[in-house]
């Protein structure tokens, strides 16, 4: 795990990803994460900002297909190896049910709107079509802290969710 780590940190300090080290998320990451390392899948970040996590995460994951999607138009990446950027409305179900789908998905980070429909909506659609073993991450929970309590009434009712919070951030695994 610590030559995961020290891979995170120099792929965070290379393409500056400030919002992965100023909120503490790296150590959680790496504690979720680091055994997909050198697995061949695809993880999704809602909300894609100026696409430097995207790039921070092919570089962590080099085995894997990196997947983002903003509402923005101005957040897109073009020639970029293993990324792929989508524009649309990741709280819109009908924009959702029209995306096309991501092959052998396994990790879903939402770090887009925060607002807590858009995360319900968001969660609703991901959640059921990963995995056993894959991971939904919403971050930023100060920002919306209602969508604790919704994935808490889900993960009580749904015994194929285990969900590990943090301060500011929650895990959801996906479970037999």
């Amino acid at each position: 795990m610590a030559a995961f780590s020290f891979f995170l940190e120099r792929a965070q300090m290379k393409f500056e990803c400030r919002n992965v080290f100023h909120q503490s998320y790296l150590p959680l990451y790496e504690r979720y994460f680091s055994s997909f390392q050198v697995e061949s899948f695809s993880l999704l970040e809602i909300g894609v900002d100026d696409g430097e996590a995207l790039k921070m995460w092919r570089n962590a994951f080099p085995n894997a297909r990196i997947f983002g999607i903003d509402i923005s138009p101005y957040t897109y990446l073009e020639g970029e190896s293993r990324i792929t950027t989508i524009m649309g409305d990741a709280g819109n179900l009908k924009f959702l049910k029209t995306m096309m789908s991501i092959p052998n998905l396994k990790i879903v980070i939402d770090d887009a709107g925060h607002q807590y429909h858009q995360q319900i909506i968001s969660f609703d659609f991901f959640f059921p079509t990963l995995p056993v073993g894959g991971f939904y991450v919403v971050e930023d929970l100060d920002v919306s802290p209602q969508i604790i309590h919704y994935l808490n009434g889900r993960a009580e009712k749904n015994k194929g969710i285990s969900i590990h919070p943090h301060r500011n951030i929650v895990f959801l695994k996906k479970e037999e």
